[in-house]
């Protein structure tokens, strides 16, 4: 019995010391990481597979694209060290990264500051040759200030390029709740 316990208290010292070495292990890795990539530090094995040219996953890429709040620092990171062809195709067009874009524009909007807890493409308005608009509806559940307003309009501009940008044009909500009109959209793309 005596060694029985033993044997337990080895396996529960070696495993904690183990936790302790990975952590540490990935505390140092995020250290040596400059202020710019902080910033992708939530998709940091990405970053660090991009960074020694080791093979990326299908599954991991797949889980980074699928997360409305992760897409588009993905998108910019593969766009920033030239392996977009990386991203999943399924998540690689106008309405799913502009949706990605809305969603941490509102995280980072004084008056909204909070992920939506919806999302949904309604649809592209094209302003010009050049210039698209995606329009979508967002709504957040209480409680949340907005939840009480319902669905709400949010609009992402991308131009011709978007496939090697990493920003879109324009991002606007006037979080109500009527879509604008065509000409209030050609205004609104060319205020920007």
């Amino acid at each position: 019995m005596e060694i029985i316990k033993i044997l337990i208290w080895i396996i529960l010292i070696l495993g904690a010391g183990l936790m302790i070495f990975r952590v540490t292990a990935y505390l140092f890795n995020k250290a040596a990481l400059s202020n710019e990539e902080r910033r992708y530090s939530s998709i940091v094995v990405v970053l660090l597979a991009l960074k020694k040219k080791k093979k990326i996953s299908e599954k991991t890429l797949e889980k980074f694209a699928k997360n409305i709040e992760l897409r588009t620092l993905l998108w910019e990171l593969l766009i920033k060290y030239n392996r977009i062809e990386l991203f999943p195709a399924a998540f690689a067009t106008k309405d799913k990264l502009g949706e990605s874009y809305l969603a941490n524009w509102l995280i980072e909007h004084e008056s909204y500051d909070h992920l939506p807890n919806k999302v949904e493409f309604i649809q592209t308005v094209q302003i010009d040759p050049a210039i698209e608009i995606q329009v979508f509806k967002f709504k957040s559940f209480e409680p949340h200030e907005y939840a009480g307003k319902g669905w709400l309009i949010g609009y992402v501009g991308f131009d011709q390029n978007w496939r090697s940008e990493t920003n879109p044009k324009f991002i606007f909500s006037s979080f109500e709740a009527n879509v604008l009109s065509v000409d209030e959209m050609k205004n609104l793309s060319a205020a920007t």
